[in-house]
């Protein structure tokens, strides 16, 4: 079995697990799942060694393994050396120039404002003058551009393509729209153009309530991302293998929209032929630990209930403020699907949730796709059902205070309304029987 290496993003000290296969595969390049920044990871791993080793910054030449290009496969890897700070794949250069405010791009899209970035690409408000010209009142979108060091990277490239036209396939209102995938030609620059939103990512507004967040207040949320993701299983045969805060947003309309398809994996029984995933993250081992399920880790084909472990857990780090799997040791950091199951960890009841939803929670929560929630539309259901407060109480669920009492069996399981019918049913014809009685008696 191959070794792995720890590498460490150098913006979020994120922690991935990569063997030197994974490396050669993506042309030593790799991307964070929580920060969603690419970089040389043979370049990180080198970097942190020599910080760890001197406390200082690396200003030394290093030998590294060439990683195989096309014509050469099967061939020894070669090694020579390079600069730490090169910070590009052996077989390529960047020849696209970066972005900047105020130009425009394929003699169209004006660039307005920086919007964010730190995954493969830097994502700007644009103002787009064709839509401009026919009097549009909203011609404003958003483009994400490839990164200029990954601009002649073909599996960058590749994965930014795969994402636009995975996007493409799923139209839906609680999916990020992307409308077309561009390249440049004078400056060489590749980028896709999609819906401009206004709102908050879902990472910052966990940040903004560090104890998590009431039922109520979610609710409407989280309907809307099952629907999304539901819609993505059924109708784009797509998994999207990533859900995190970072790639959910909050509009200022009160929707909710999933974001980043790049790392999407089909379903094994859709055929994809040559559109088959190339950034493949079960093979590259590119994991946002604290959201990745068992299965994932493995390597496994992909399933459903992938994503219904990551969104599960994004549900309850969102109602709790901390993460289902923590270590017993302070401060309590969070820990992955392989290292809950190898201590044996069981999520915590989340306080404010009814005994029924912190079931269903736990079961979507499970570590063995086998024992957990198979789909995000039963998630939702199992998490929506609401009862009265009385039935969460103790006399209610342990079936052992229930032995011969056969009405509060039927009322554990009967609904209230139904339950009041029975007893109004109940009522009157022990009036009736009485009746009679009195009848026979007179």
């Amino acid at each position: 079995m191959a070794s792995k290496s720890t590498v460490y993003c150098p913006k979020c000290t994120n922690t991935l697990a990569l063997t030197e296969a994974d490396l050669r595969a993506a042309q030593g390049y790799v991307r964070c799942g929580r920060c969603r920044n690419v970089f040389n990871a043979r370049t990180a791993m080198i970097a942190g060694e020599e910080r760890r080793a001197s406390g200082g910054p690396v200003r030394q030449t290093r030998a590294l393994p060439r990683p195989e290009e096309p014509g050469n496969a099967g061939e020894a890897p070669k090694t020579t050396t390079r600069p730490l700070t090169a910070g590009i794949p052996w077989s390529t250069k960047p020849r696209g120039s970066a972005a900047s405010i105020g130009s425009v791009i394929a003699d169209r899209y004006e660039l307005l404002s920086r919007l964010g970035g730190g995954g493969m690409g830097e994502v700007y408000k644009a103002l787009d003058r064709l839509t401009q010209s026919q009097q549009d009142p909203d011609p404003y979108v958003a483009i994400k551009i490839l990164k200029p060091e990954l601009q002649q990277n073909r599996i960058a490239v590749m994965a930014l393509q795969r994402e636009a036209a995975r996007a493409r396939r799923l139209t839906h209102s609680n999916i990020l729209r992307i409308h077309q995938f561009e390249k440049d030609t004078s400056s060489g620059l590749y980028f896709i153009v999609m819906e401009l939103l206004e709102g908050r990512a879902l990472h910052s507004i966990m940040e903004a309530h560090p104890s998590g967040q009431r039922w109520a207040q979610i609710s409407g949320f989280l309907r809307q991302i099952c629907a999304g993701l539901q819609y993505a299983h059924e109708h784009g045969k797509l998994i999207h293998s990533d859900i995190t805060p970072g790639n959910l947003f909050i509009t200022t309309r009160g929707e909710a929209k999933i974001l980043d398809f790049g790392i999407a994996a089909p379903l094994p029984e859709v055929s994809v032929g040559k559109h088959v995933t190339i950034v493949n993250p079960r093979r590259l081992r590119v994991l946002t630990r604290a959201y990745a399920s068992l299965e994932m880790f493995q390597g496994r084909r992909a399933h459903a209930t992938d994503d219904v472990y990551s969104l599960a857990c994004v549900t309850y780090e969102w109602l709790s403020g901390t993460a289902p799997y923590v270590r017993a040791d302070p401060p309590h950091p969070p820990v992955s699907a392989p290292e809950a199951a190898q201590l044996c960890l069981e999520p915590a009841p989340v306080p404010g949730l009814t005994r029924s939803q912190n079931h269903a929670l736990r079961k979507a929560l499970a570590l063995r796709r086998s024992e957990r929630t198979q789909t995000v539309s039963e998630f939702w259901q199992s998490m929506a059902v609401t009862r009265p407060a009385w039935q969460d109480w103790p006399i209610w669920q342990d079936w052992s205070l229930m032995q011969g009492w056969p009405i509060l069996r039927v009322a554990q399981v009967w609904p209230a309304r139904q339950l009041a019918a029975a007893a109004a049913l109940s009522l009157l014809l022990a009036s009736l029987v009485l009746l009679v009685v009195l009848w026979l008696l007179s």
